[in-house]
């Protein structure tokens, strides 16, 4: 028999968490992302103090072309702009890390309240679509927007309750492009008529561009950011376990490098 060698294990140094990312962006494109993130938040700002005179209930603040419509539609005009102007404003400030790490549950409050007003605008939105200015054309693309505003924020708080945080994100992240339109579409009625369209053309237009552009560049931001593991978020992850120095019996083997010294 030959005789067998105590050869002393190494540790397994096998990592059962995810490993740590290491950050994909440079610091060009972290400050292009401050600086995206700041002019959202002022341009959401603008249009919110804009239509914040729509819920006084005054006729003189209405948009002129519509204004019998919406004297005879208020409770979802209401509806309509209420929830628009309150997710509009919390949307970005769900979007910060800082503030997702160190206070949690305010985080999950304002998802709360955002929810609500999603929910709020997107049906305003739905029964104010038949009473679109322009006719049905504009109609069809503000009706086409308040579902996917639904439907985007629906999957959000589904995958908040199966714990799928990463899913969370991206879909929240749909939710307030479809959000945004309230600022794109405006833009689109201020920059269309100096090119030559009508205001009538440009309404249409832009209610047709406005979300499926704000949908393009969250997709695009999306693909652009690293993207933790399905299985654990990235605050979730199990930190590495070692596995206990062990010595393995191993039979000597005929070989040069074990043969030597070694009797039979």
């Amino acid at each position: 028999m030959a005789e067998a060698v105590r050869v002393p294990t190494v540790p397994d140094m096998t990592v059962t968490g995810s490993p740590s990312r290491v950050p994909l962006l440079s610091g060009r494109t972290s400050r292009a992302r401050r600086v995206g993130w700041v002019a959202m938040v002022l341009l959401a700002l603008l249009i919110t103090v804009y239509s914040l005179p729509y819920l006084s209930g005054n006729p003189d603040t209405f948009f002129e072309q519509q204004r019998l419509t919406y004297m005879a539609h208020l409770t979802p005009l209401m509806l309509h702009v209420a929830g628009a102007v309150v997710a509009l404003s919390l949307g970005p400030w769900q979007f910060v890390r800082r503030l997702r790490s160190r206070w949690p549950r305010v985080h999950r409050v304002v998802g709360r309240v955002y929810v609500v007003a999603v929910l709020a605008t997107g049906v305003g939105g739905l029964m104010l679509a038949p009473t679109t200015y322009t006719g049905w054309l504009a109609g069809l693309a503000f009706a086409l927007l308040a579902v996917g505003t639904l439907g985007s924020t629906a999957m959000a708080f589904v995958a908040i309750r199966r714990r799928q945080i990463a899913r969370h994100r991206v879909w929240m992240a749909r939710s307030y492009a479809f959000i945004f339109t309230g600022v794109s579409f405006r833009l689109g009625l201020t920059l269309l008529p100096p090119l030559g369209l009508s205001f009538d053309t440009a309404y249409a237009v832009s209610a047709w561009i406005a979300w499926p552009i704000n949908l393009a560049v969250a997709e695009v931001l999306l693909r652009r950011r690293p993207r933790p593991s399905r299985r654990a978020a990235p605050d979730q992850v199990r930190p590495p376990a070692l596995t206990p120095t062990t010595d393995r019996v191993i039979p000597a083997q005929p070989t040069a490098c074990l043969s030597k010294g070694v009797s039979s």
